[in-house]
């Protein structure tokens, strides 16, 4: 059997890398793999974990073609990751859509693993459309699977990256998007309070590469509100895999990681960290999808909020650590029972 899966993404995020893998792992034993990965870096791939078996394409009509009259057992994978129910989107769908016919005619089409982001209710009934017609559809958050209203909900595939362990809860870990605004001052305070308090010292990561000017900058700012905070930023020298693994030792060493990135949050609570979202308002998309796993407020907006009510906050997440981690192993259970449901959806 011939698997086909573009993997095009960003190709500077940990995030991405991660669930790309888990799906590559996951059909690895089922055929030959055909992966595009067009301009993608070898700092990209070597996140990958690639075995060498797979055909690595980076012409998008030479890979497109070869899909396209490709023999009658053959199956055609969607990456895992978020989805923009906008007009562009659709554009780029009709793209694809003889592709997609022609695999309604083989093994079908898999979308594993997939949110809805950018919400335009028409460009969403045209994407559905298409998406319900998939052998396997199969949503990543609450939020899109309501909307819709087809397919199943399963965790992100993040939480099958690491069996669920303890770790040394030795030190408190921040890291936020470099292309959204900063929380207020207050969450830093509050931080710099709370690592105080506990005699837990503060590490700043970058877990993307633009992210390094953010990670900067809330140094930065938990210094000028009295910690003393160390700093991990993703050197340019650094590839994907070097950088996931410097990633894991963080975050095994965490008893709190405060992020905004939503594959921060799953990588540290699968490295046994409490996982705390602190923005200025609540972050849809960290809510939405732990709420995949029936966990609730893990992300919290602050604006308003002074650095002792934010203090609080820390605390209270603090004390949740036998909820989520029970969670989060349900959660890697859930996806084995993914794993299976997909080996056995493509044979």
């Amino acid at each position: 059997m011939k698997i086909f899966i573009p993997l095009v993404g960003q190709f500077t995020n940990i995030g991405d890398t991660l669930h790309r893998k888990i799906l590559i792992n996951w059909l690895r034993e089922s055929g030959d793999l055909h992966l595009y990965v067009g301009n993608a870096s070898d700092s990209f791939l070597s996140g990958l974990d690639l075995s060498g078996r797979e055909k690595i394409v980076r012409n998008p009509m030479a890979w497109y073609w070869a899909a396209l009259t490709s023999g009658p057992s053959s199956v055609l994978f969607f990456c895992p990751g978020e989805v923009s129910a906008s007009y562009r989107r659709v554009l780029k769908e009709l793209v694809f859509l003889p592709l997609i016919l022609s695999f309604f005619l083989k093994r079908g089409v898999f979308r594993v693993g997939i949110a809805f982001r950018e919400y335009s209710s028409f460009a969403m009934r045209l994407l559905n459309a298409v998406y319900r017609r998939s052998r396997l559809l199969v949503w990543r958050d609450c939020n899109s699977y309501r909307k819709a209203k087809s397919g199943h909900l399963y965790p992100d595939l993040g939480f099958w990256a690491q069996q669920v362990c303890d770790n040394s809860s030795e030190t408190i870990s921040i890291s936020y998007r470099g292309d959204r605004p900063l929380p207020p001052t207050e969450v830093f305070r509050a931080i710099a309070e709370f690592s105080q308090a506990n005699a837990v010292p503060i590490i700043v990561f970058s877990q993307v590469r633009r992210d390094n000017g953010a990670a900067q900058e809330c140094a930065e700012l938990l210094q000028k509100v009295g910690a003393e905070p160390s700093l991990l930023l993703w050197e340019d020298d650094i590839d994907h895999r070097t950088q996931e693994e410097r990633m894991n030792q963080v975050y095994s060493r965490s008893m709190l990681t405060v992020s905004d990135r939503l594959h921060a949050l799953i990588m540290a609570s699968c490295r046994g960290a409490i996982p705390l979202c602190l923005t200025a308002a609540v972050n849809p998309k960290v809510e939405e999808h732990f709420c995949a796993i029936g966990l609730k407020d893990i992300a919290h907006g602050v604006s308003g909020k002074s650095a002792v009510e934010i203090h609080s906050v820390i605390e209270a997440q603090c004390s949740r650590g036998a909820e989520i981690k029970t969670e989060v192993v349900k959660a890697r259970i859930k996806l084995s029972e993914l794993r299976q449901l997909v080996k056995n959806t493509i044979r």
